[in-house]
């Protein structure tokens, strides 16, 4: 049976580097979009669907400290609802690229 570790800095140093790899990924797919949008046109809604994933993962950290404040639960529903239009934004414009 799996013992969760006690350690909340573990659990902290794991999100970081989550955010950091997500990050460095979102803006080399904008980057590589726009300076060669040719060839790599195709990659743009993952930028969206990225950005989406980061909201969402900072969403589930502001409900997990919203036990203590209560200000972080209106913060996660507002990130949330900017998660759903990139979510959406990525869809969209997926469904325009992609299958065009």
């Amino acid at each position: 049976m799996a013992r969760k570790s006690s350690n909340p800095r573990i659990f902290q140093n794991t999100v970081n580097m989550i955010h950091v790899i997500l990050a460095v990924i979102s803006v080399f797919l904008f980057l590589f979009s726009f300076v060669i949008p040719g060839e790599f046109m195709k990659g743009f809604p993952l930028v969206f669907l990225v950005a989406a994933v980061l909201n969402y993962l900072t969403v589930y950290l502001r409900l997990r400290e919203g036990r203590r404040k209560k200000g972080r639960k209106a913060q996660a529903f507002l990130l949330f609802l900017i998660g759903c239009f990139f979510l959406a934004a990525g869809i969209v414009s997926g469904i325009c690229i992609w299958f065009a």
